[in-house]
């Protein structure tokens, strides 16, 4: 039999020791390959690509490598270097595409990142409580290929710089802008992207391809799916074009001037948070071709009284309803297979619910 000797023990302990210094973080999975650089990083491999999921080194000045086991990297994943405190400096190659969400949130050292134009996608909290985005004085950060990451100007009249395609959570915190505009560059806006804006009166397009305003709502050009509606634009109701296929999630978040809106029988899919605390809406129908509301669609709406469910719908997401205090009235069709958690939790009014017996229930779905 195999014995481990004192010494082979002692050795085991050292490196043990070593190894869990180096790391800046721990739990994560994925390949390493040979070449002594690929050591710091976890990653996964793809067909033609390698994404970055997690960063071991030490920190200092970190150069993410050009290729992995042979593949270009071309994608640094979410949260890949978050907590990361001793990353310094940050230099991507032009491989790289894709920053993921949170990916270098709270590296509080990080001052200097070197971003190619390669980029063209960028998420949410990516650089977040870094020392580069907190001293970053420039009114619009703009990073790679036109992606809008942040926006620190003073003006609550915003005039998105010529040249940005993309639009990310660059308002996250820009709780005072009253309007904006979206010039021809844009072509790419993402969910939420204005979710802060609660003081927004109006948005404007010039000459883009891939958007467009109609009433005060911003659409995609061809209006099949709607992504936002100003909370302060000051319709007190509102026919969603007969084009449009979705709601975005967000869309109507924070509208507390809404009271009615008119859905078309188009309508498929409604957006998670959708509908968030549009404090006014008083009742809704919601048309038999929708077939999916996202979580949280219709949260803190507590003027809501009276909903009409979709007979193709299949599921009521978690925190559906949550919130909704003077919701009284609500039918849950046969198609419904599962009413999520919280669902419907704190509809204070809502007393008599009948649900099918083939629906699954959870157990705190209609909690008060």
């Amino acid at each position: 039999m195999f014995k481990l000797t004192k010494l082979s023990a002692a050795f085991l302990s050292i490196i043990f020791i070593v190894f869990s210094f180096c790391s800046c973080a721990d739990g994560s999975s994925g390949e390493v390959s040979s070449d002594d650089r690929s050591l710091d990083f976890k990653y996964e491999k793809y067909s033609d690509y390698v994404k970055i999921t997690r960063y071991d080194g030490i920190g200092g000045n970190v150069e993410i490598p050009t290729e992995l086991d042979g593949l270009p990297v071309q994608e640094i994943g979410d949260s890949a270097f978050e907590n990361c405190d001793t990353v310094t400096s940050v230099t991507m190659p032009d491989s790289i595409e894709k920053i993921g969400e949170r990916a270098f949130y709270n590296c509080y050292s990080l001052g200097e990142i070197h971003v190619p134009s390669s980029v063209k996608e960028c998420g949410s909290f990516a650089f977040k409580n870094t020392t580069w985005y907190e001293n970053n004085s420039d009114d619009f950060v703009i990073i790679g290929d036109g992606v809008l990451v942040a926006y620190k100007g003073k003006s609550n009249n915003v005039d998105v710089p010529v040249g940005v395609k993309k639009i990310g959570d660059a308002f996250y915190d820009s709780f005072n802008i009253v309007s904006i505009n979206i010039p021809s560059t844009v072509e790419e806006i993402s969910d939420g992207a204005f979710y802060a804006c609660t003081l927004m009166k109006s948005i404007e397009v010039q000459n883009n391809d891939f958007y467009t305003v109609s009433d005060n709502v911003l659409y995609t050009s061809d209006m099949t799916r709607l992504l936002y509606c100003p909370p302060q634009s000051g319709g007190e109701s509102l026919i969603v074009n007969e084009a449009t296929i979705e709601i975005a999630p967000y869309a109507f978040a924070n509208n507390s001037k809404l009271e009615s809106i008119v859905l078309h029988k188009a309508i498929t899919s409604i957006g998670s948070f959708a509908f968030d605390y549009c404090s006014e809406l008083e009742d809704i129908e919601i048309p038999d071709s929708v077939k999916y509301i996202g979580d949280s669609a219709f949260n803190q709406c507590t003027s809501l009284k009276k909903v009409k469910l979709s007979n193709s719908l299949e599921k009521i997401a978690a925190g559906t309803f949550s919130g909704c205090r003077d919701l009284e009235q609500i039918n849950i069709p046969s198609s419904v297979r599962i009413i999520e958690e919280k669902a419907f939790y704190y509809c204070t009014s809502l007393e008599n619910v009948e649900v099918p017996e083939t629906t699954s229930v959870a157990e705190n779905a209609f909690d008060k």
